[in-house]
């Protein structure tokens, strides 16, 4: 009885140390497995991972396209069409590949009408920083043998079209047509369309209403006048002058011949998407923010169907031009692969989105870098800080920016430079770091100007005011070690 007793008090014991080694067992394996486990998101971690949700899979990699990366491109610029947006893209190219764009010696301040209404003579904008320009991207009446024989014949040609009420839309607000026309009331564009001729005398052109994006790519003004009032002059149901036609077709195949892509606004990125092909780019050569984007209330009037039908006999030639080059976008879609090209359009807006959200947070202290995974259209990149200033560079910033380092460039070519770069002022606006200062302190802000000057490595962040003596073990390092 007693031995029983014993038996079953020493099987407690063990029972209760089985016990005890699988609860210590199961802690250690706990504590072990938290240690090496590597969270997801971790709001102390310095790098953020995107990946598009159009292509998930971790196996599929970027095959790099088997064409060259073009340089030479010409942007026939036409006004309240999207064009700045387009022209920051191409600014942001030709500054971080060190390409030649032509630009006037000194342009007017904040005006990119600098080619406009009229061209400059030669001696009018800078020589080319090298041997040849690399990119015209200014508003201009577009001439193609001009800029051809700027740029070369290897020149990629382009332009962007707006639907032509959107566009009215836009050039009522922007250049205040309102009170140009001396139109009051709740709705003047309404008002205005009522009967455009009575307030509209001006030629085709940037601030006309008739016809004004056919003006800036070259068609005759003369004409443009001409076909517009026999477009309003026709009754409802008579067809158009077969004349009147066959001088339209004419002038959508020049444009069609000249130009290597027309681009439509309201299909921006799909546009892009079809440029980066064009010009084998990468994806991260077209991100962008969208500039001069604004609100108004000539962009929300409700216009009546019949005034519709007004502008579209008085801007007759503009629809016509929008509706063909809508169409032949589209059909570069097509036979780029459509189901490839649109896979890839919705993965540069994923990403396109994910690098404005990124590159907008407004705290000194996020010090975290945007990874963008690897994909079939790109391979793996990160967006810094120092990419985020370059995305928002103004207009004007760039285009001085620019201006400064052609002259700073031919400059050291002249071997004139150097002797003023000893200039041993720390003044940043000094000789020693830009040959117009005062206009980059105009037109950059201080971290456009301080993130320039890193990125052109006249200041770097290994410059330092402590230099250890060379007799030193730490100067014996520092010579090794470089």
């Amino acid at each position: 009885m007693e031995r029983g007793s014993v038996i079953r008090q020493f099987c407690g014991l063990i029972l209760i140390a089985v016990i005890l080694l699988t609860l210590y067992g199961v802690l250690l394996f706990t504590t072990y497995s938290s240690n090496k486990r590597v969270p997801l998101h971790n709001p102390d971690c310095n790098t953020i991972r995107s990946q598009s949700s159009t292509d998930t899979d971790s196996n599929v990699k970027y095959i790099p396209p088997t064409c060259t990366p073009k340089t030479n491109i010409a942007l026939a610029k036409l006004h309240k069409t999207g064009g700045t947006t387009l022209m920051q893209i191409l600014h942001r190219n030709a500054y971080l590949k060190n390409l030649s764009i032509v630009v006037p010696i000194a342009p007017a301040r904040g005006s990119i009408n600098l080619f406009y209404p009229r061209w400059p003579k030669p001696d009018k904008y800078l020589p080319p920083q090298g041997d040849h320009y690399n990119m015209f991207t200014f508003h201009s009446y577009f001439n193609h043998t001009t800029i051809a024989n700027l740029l070369g014949n290897r020149t990629t040609f382009v332009t962007i079209l707006r639907e032509p009420l959107s566009h009215l839309r836009s050039q009522f607000n922007f250049y205040w047509m309102a009170k140009h026309y001396k139109i009051k009331g709740p709705d003047p564009i309404v008002k205005f369309l009522e009967n455009p001729g009575e307030y509209d005398h001006r030629k085709p052109g940037y601030r006309g209403t008739r016809n004004p994006m056919a003006g800036d790519l070259g068609m005759d003004t003369n004409s443009l006048v001409r076909l517009t009032k026999q477009a309003m002059d026709r009754l409802p149901g008579q067809p158009m002058d077969a004349s009147a036609v066959e001088e339209i077709q004419s002038f959508l195949h020049k444009v069609s011949k000249e130009m290597d892509l027309v681009m439509i606004m309201e299909y921006f990125d799909e546009s892009l998407v079809v440029l980066k092909r064009l010009m084998c780019w990468q994806l991260q050569d077209i991100l962008y923010y969208k500039m001069l984007a604004l609100k108004y209330a000539a962009k929300e009037t409700e216009i009546p169907s019949h005034l519709v039908n007004i502008h579209r006999k008085w801007d007759l030639v503009d629809y016509e031009l929008y509706e063909h080059f809508n169409r032949t976008l589209w059909k570069k879609v097509s036979e780029m692969g459509e189901d490839d090209i649109n896979a890839e359009i919705a993965h540069f807006k994923y990403v396109n989105l994910k690098v404005q959200e990124h590159c907008s947070v407004d705290d000194s202290n996020y010090q975290r870098v945007l990874t963008i995974e690897e994909t079939k259209w790109n391979p793996k990149f990160t967006v810094t800080h120092e990419f985020c200033s370059f995305l928002k560079f103004g207009q004007m910033c760039y285009i001085t920016l620019l201006r400064d380092r052609n002259i700073r460039y031919r400059k050291a070519s002249d071997h004139k430079f150097e002797a003023k770069s000893r200039d041993s002022r720390r003044d940043l606006y000094s000789e020693r770091y830009c040959a117009l200062c005062d206009e980059i302190s105009r037109d950059c802000t201080i971290n456009e100007y301080v993130t320039h000057l890193f990125f052109e490595k006249s200041i770097s962040h290994f410059s330092s005011s402590f230099y250890p003596s060379g007799h030193s073990t730490r100067g014996e390092f520092d010579r090794m070690f470089h």
